[in-house]
């Protein structure tokens, strides 16, 4: 008599836990899809140059991109550096005008409302003797500026500057507006105006410029202070007290939304005091 052996059966659970586990071999050693987004930040200067134009990038913000697009920004980057001295050379100046009594705002204009009835600035002047050019503010940061706002706000020979880049998506910063580069080697950072970060998330060389500027001087007495600004409303506010104080702002988005203006937007304010 023959007896025949029935081989073991497999339980439920068993059953179960090998075909889990034959999915997770499968899956791990599945190639990543060739349109998956890359983590860019991550990736050295040397590997992310190798990547080819339509790759698409995960930047740190959330936004997803190509490295064509992120090229073509470090190239308009580079550009607007190179050139912010010849932009702040073209900027044209309205005639100065005295600041009058009490405090003037920025209206749709550009040009300062009246302010408890008596118009800030007052009538186009000539500068008087014994009025000169209030030396530039830089707002503090605990980091450089930008490359291309020091460059402009110096050239612009103003007591007070701001300076926007376009083209680019900016990030709020709280209290900077931040705009990142990542083609840019570390010692070339440095010389371009940029701080160079190493975080967790990789490398960037960091650019940043001012969302406020301000000043404390001497209006002279009566007041004899003279004013010229080319800020535009709604891209910039400003405050202009006869009593010796002038403050500018970039107007950020609501919430933390990124500022992408199209083109660069500057406010250059010069601000003609007494001298003692």
């Amino acid at each position: 008599m023959t007896v025949r052996s029935t081989p073991p059966r497999l339980s439920i659970a068993a059953l179960f836990f090998l075909v889990g586990a034959a999915l997770a071999l499968s899956l791990s050693a599945a190639p990543l899809r060739a349109d998956a987004p890359r983590e860019f930040r991550s990736m050295s200067i040397s590997e992310r140059l190798k990547l080819p134009p339509s790759t698409t990038v995960t930047l740190p913000d959330g936004r997803t991109t190509t490295v064509a697009l992120l090229l073509d920004e470090h190239r308009a980057r580079m550009d607007r550096i190179a050139s912010a001295k010849e932009l702040a050379t073209a900027l044209v100046f309205p005639p100065k005008h005295v600041i009058g009594s009490g405090v003037g705002h920025l209206g749709g204009d550009g040009i300062p409302i009246e302010s408890h009835g008596v118009p800030v600035p007052g009538p186009s002047v000539a500068t008087s003797p014994g009025l000169t050019l209030v030396p530039l503010v830089v707002p503090p940061s605990g980091a450089a500026w930008g490359g291309d706002y020091t460059a402009f706000c110096q050239q612009a020979q103003a007591s007070l500057c701001l300076y926007v880049p376009g083209g680019v998506a900016l990030d709020n910063a709280g209290g900077a507006l931040l705009d990142l580069d990542y083609y840019i080697p570390e010692a070339q950072c440095p010389l371009s105006g940029g701080t160079w970060q190493t975080t967790w998330g990789g490398t960037s060389c960091n650019f940043l410029y001012p969302v406020t500027a301000s000043v404390n001087y001497l209006p002279g007495l009566p007041p004899s202070a003279q004013i010229s600004h080319t800020c535009k409303a709604p891209f910039f506010g400003a405050t202009f007290d006869s009593h010796g104080f002038a403050q500018v702002n970039v107007v950020l988005p609501s919430g933390n939304a990124q500022l992408t203006p199209a083109n660069a937007q500057s406010c250059v304010v010069k601000i003609y005091a007494p001298s003692s």
